[in-house]
This record gives structure tokens, C-alpha cells and sequence, in this order.
């Protein structure tokens, strides 16, 4: 049911009518971003808040790039004082002139940092997971998200659902903790690459 959401706006990116769809000149804004992970294989939930830039290049394709910052303890007790997340990736979907459903792809990283008080971990092999990361991990992830933007002339606001993709070390599996976001910005330009002023 965690996916739900993502598959949904998946579905409406696939069947979405071309008709009404318009052809926005390339475009790239600026936002501030919040996001909630449900870290269930560590029975934790986090926090974060961080910038993104953007570039939208068609009505249907754009590039983002995301950092964020998760301050708060992780864990009770916390096996991470902190989290650093960036991500770059696409946009894939339709937008109308103020709405537009998308799907994103964004590889990226997560970096636990090591939490502020020692960490009590039994010595068996493997170590647990949580004694995995409070040494300070960076680990490999993939956000898969599904979301609706409404914008104007002047500014944005996003939505988004999915999951990530972790890789954590020591482990043959892949976690997928379920993550929210929302993002609010303003558009800042519209760069004039020699390419457009080729065509106009």
C-alpha cells in the first residue's frame, strides 16, 4: 500500500493525453525542499530539509538536483547524529501550463553521520545494522517518486511519493524505505542557450 501513491502517478504519466500539453520554453528554477523517510528496517523516521535547482528542458523532461540536511538524532537510542542526501536525476511527464504529473528517477547518496554518544553493539557477525552505520556510512541510494506540481509564472510547489533504494554495506540486500516530499520555489531564469537562440 506504501507504493500506491508512486504507481498511481506513474499510471497518470503513461496514459496522460498529448492533447492540451504545452510546449514550455526551457526554464530552471530554485526551491526549498522538506522530506520524510521512513527508515522501517531501522525503525526510525527522519526529517530533512535542503535546496534544489532544476532545469526543465521540454513540457515532459527535466533535470534536478537535490541536497539535503537531516539534523536530528536517528535511532533511540541514535546510532546517527545526522544525514546528508543529494541526489541528480530526471523528470519524466507531462505539464500544462500550471499543473503537471511526473515521475523522477534520482541516484544519489546518503551519509550517516556518527551520533553524538557512544553506541553499545554486541559482537556477533554481521553487526547489526544500526552498529554498521554509527561508525559514519555513506551508502548508495535511488529515489523512485511519483508527484504533482502546480506553478505559475513566478513560482512552484511540489509533491512527491516513492520510495528509495538504499544499499547499505555488509549487505546483499537492497532496503526500500518509503519517502515524502514537498518543495516550494521560484522560477529564477530562463537561460538563453545557443542552441535556442539558433532556433528562434
Amino acid at each position: 500500500m506504501k507504493r500506491a501513491p508512486l504507481i498511481a502517478a506513474l499510471v497518470l504519466v503513461a496514459v496522460f493525453p498529448a492533447t492540451g500539453v504545452v510546449a514550455d520554453e526551457p526554464r530552471a528554477d530554485a526551491s526549498l525542499r522538506l522530506g520524510l523517510t521512513d527508515y522501517h528496517d531501522l525503525d526510525a523516521t527522519d526529517f530533512s530539509f535542503g535546496a534544489g535547482l532544476s532545469y526543465r528542458f521540454t513540457s515532459w523532461l527535466a533535470t534536478d538536483a537535490v541536497l539535503s540536511l537531516a539534523p536530528s538524532d536517528l535511532g533511540d537510542p541514535a546510532f546517527s547524529g545526522s544525514r546528508t542526501e543529494g541526489a541528480l536525476g530526471i523528470r519524466l511527464g507531462p505539464h500544462l501550463e500550471r499543473t503537471g504529473v511526473y515521475a523522477a528517477v534520482r541516484p544519489g547518496f546518503v551519509k550517516f553521520s556518527e551520533p553524538n554518544e557512544p553506541t553499545v553493539c554486541i559482537l556477533i557477525f554481521p553487526p547489526p545494522l544500526r552498529c554498521t552505520l554509527a561508525t559514519g556510512k555513506s551508502v548508495f541510494a535511488l529515489d523512485l517518486a511519483g508527484g504533482l506540481q502546480l506553478s505559475n509564472d513566478r513560482g512552484l510547489l511540489r509533491f512527491e511519493v516513492g520510495d528509495r533504494l538504499v544499499k547499505y554495506p555488509g549487505r546483499s540486500s537492497t532496503s526500500r524505505p518509503a519517502r515524502a516530499s514537498t518543495a516550494t520555489g521560484a522560477t529564477t531564469w530562463q537561460p538563453a542557450w545557443p542552441w535556442a537562440c539558433a532556433s528562434s
